[in-house]
């Protein structure tokens, strides 16, 4: 069993003294809020929060349930802080009693921003080289992207240090644009946006799994007809995610986003890709048997593309004459 002297983890009274600190000033630092974190390793749970072992410590699981109940005020007081840091996402991971530490997650989920709550990234490999702390960055060989997962609120505004500056992920994401893309109510994005970078067709399955499926492997279809890398940012437990692309691709994804997966249904079933029935199954979002995947997809890329090339043949109508306009404005 690991020496919990040679972990170093912060005592009850550092707690307390903590606790004092955001009640007086508001916030603690990063490096205080790590200390804190510091506790959320799997020697700490099998141990000191273990009510069975000769390690458990009454005192300091008390402190961090004052810290919590502190923490937890500030959420619902609408106020952001280093103290974010300190919560671990996932409720499963503390012991029964520790009730504060799993009351604070419900809190932050109720009240906080996506940026507290993301705790999943995905980003095309040709993004990879834009984030200074590659380090983080896990390779998925099956489908060339990076991922980094971590179960710490506030990821992505944490101050990473790398070399010799500290970055966020935040900041480096301004760089591109958001849109965001919801799922069915009731079904989380937990295993959904990865197919964002993974259109490939398993063959032998035969079943889908509705629109549930089929929306993100189209769209997935065609960021990659368009030649649109992205980078996927998720709270794994919420029903929707966030896409990032490059400025000057940001006008494509927001018109095919547009388009209600309805649409798409009507394309298919114009074209005899599917029929009435299979229709009728996709759009209340039943599983189907045997159902054309493939063909579907690539009527609906092939049908996204048309609306795209629409909007954007109009758009430059636009802008050629409100050239004009602008042109005639200034020789009269």
């Amino acid at each position: 069993m690991a020496d919990r002297n040679k972990i170093k983890y912060p005592s009850a009274q550092t707690i307390q003294r903590l606790t004092q600190k955001l009640n007086e000033q508001g916030d603690i630092t990063p490096k205080e809020a790590d200390k804190i974190y510091s506790l959320f390793s799997e020697d700490a749970v099998k141990t000191i929060f273990n009510f069975g072992t000769p390690e458990y410590d009454r005192k300091l699981v008390q402190a961090l349930e004052d810290w919590f109940c502190a923490v937890t005020e500030k959420i619902k007081a609408g106020e952001r802080g280093n103290f974010i840091f300190t919560v671990h996402l996932d409720d499963n991971f503390y012991c029964k009693n520790m009730y504060q530490a799993v009351k604070v997650i419900d809190t932050l989920r109720e009240r906080g921003a996506f940026e507290d709550l993301c705790n999943v990234i995905m980003l095309d490999e040709k993004f990879y080289p834009a984030f200074p702390f590659k380090n983080l960055f896990k390779k998925d060989d099956d489908t060339n992207t990076y991922k980094l997962q971590s179960p710490r609120a506030g990821m992505f505004y944490y101050p990473f240090k790398a070399g010799a500056g500290t970055y966020t992920i935040s900041q480096i994401m301004k760089k591109f644009v958001p849109f965001a893309v919801s799922v069915l109510p009731g079904v989380l994005v937990n295993g959904l946006f990865g197919l964002i970078f993974n259109s490939e067709i398993n063959t032998r399955t035969l079943w889908t799994l509705g629109i549930t499926e089929l929306k993100p492997r189209v769209l997935s279809s065609f960021l990659k007809h368009n030649h649109i890398p992205c980078i996927v940012a998720a709270d794994t437990y919420s029903e929707e995610f966030l896409i990032f692309v490059e400025k000057d691709k940001a006008f494509i994804m927001k018109k095919a986003l547009e388009v209600p997966f309805e649409k798409l249904v009507e394309n298919a079933l114009y074209n005899g890709v599917i029929d009435q029935k299979a229709a009728r199954k996709l759009l209340n979002n039943n599983s189907l048997f045997k159902f054309p995947t493939q063909k579907f997809i690539d009527a609906s890329v092939k049908y996204l593309d048309k609306v795209v090339q629409i909007n954007m043949e109009w758009k430059k109508t636009r802008e050629a004459v409100e050239k004009d306009n602008k042109w005639l404005e200034e020789t009269m």
